[in-house]
């Protein structure tokens, strides 16, 4: 698998919008960089449709 911008740009936004305390920050990492690939494409679809139904 590689990973592309879109997946570095949905990691940024859970490593800024997460509000709990991160006892292990290299499992963190690993796990949400391993689920990007799975939560990154739903992410941006919700986002887009919150972003469309505003206009």
């Amino acid at each position: 698998m590689k990973i592309d911008s879109s997946h570095i740009e949905y990691i940024d936004f859970a490593l800024r919008s997460n509000t709990s305390d991160v006892r292990n920050i290299r499992a963190f990492l690993i796990t949400t960089i391993y689920r990007s690939f799975e939560t990154a494409d739903n992410w941006f679809s919700a986002k887009v449709k919150h972003d469309m139904a505003n206009v």
